[in-house]
């Protein structure tokens, strides 16, 4: 990994074998990491169950307490099929617009940073060669951050983020 500073000139510079490692980080694709899940939950529901974890394949309806509990906060779970179910713990993994947060009525707190980015897959296969594309460079700009991470042997991802301003008036 190659790391810089556009105004200072600091650097920093550091390999896994130089942590003793394999590999320090891995760039994956979110299509592949979503069907990797989807895999791995179609065997997860026995394994689950063996350690008292249901993986119930549904949409969440509703979240209202479980009345029929003796021991509080038991969640009386309707999922979209009509099945219900009652759980003391429940895992809302279901990103930024998260329907498990949303019938919790559990707020978040957000602001706009001001910045809008690019992002682009690079094909940085040099001709005749076939040298390993395992390095992530990354430069820091007064604008925003700039990024290519290593993603398959001749494929990089491109990061571009700036502030909104900057853009406008460099365009216009």
């Amino acid at each position: 990994m190659k790391v810089w500073d556009s105004l200072g000139g600091e650097q920093i510079s550091f390999t896994a074998a130089e942590a003793g490692q394999d590999f320090i980080g891995c760039v994956a694709e979110n299509n592949a990491i979503l069907a990797s899940l989807q895999a791995a939950l179609v065997n997860a529901n026995e394994i689950c169950r063996e350690n008292g974890v249901d993986v119930i394949p549904s949409t969440l309806k509703s979240m209202d307490p479980d009345p029929n509990s003796e021991d509080n906060p038991w969640q009386l779970l309707t999922c979209a099929n009509g099945e219900t179910h009652s759980a003391r713990v429940v895992v809302g993994a279901d990103g930024a617009n998260s329907l498990v947060r949303e019938i919790s009525g559990l707020e978040t707190v957000g602001w706009d940073h001001g910045q809008s980015g690019i992002v682009a897959t690079l094909d940085v296969s040099p001709p005749e060669s076939d040298s390993e594309n395992a390095t992530a460079w990354q430069r820091y700009l007064p604008t925003g951050p700039v990024a290519i991470l290593p993603v398959r042997l001749f494929l990089s991802c491109f990061f571009f983020f700036f502030l909104c301003f900057f853009f406008f008036f460099f365009f216009f």
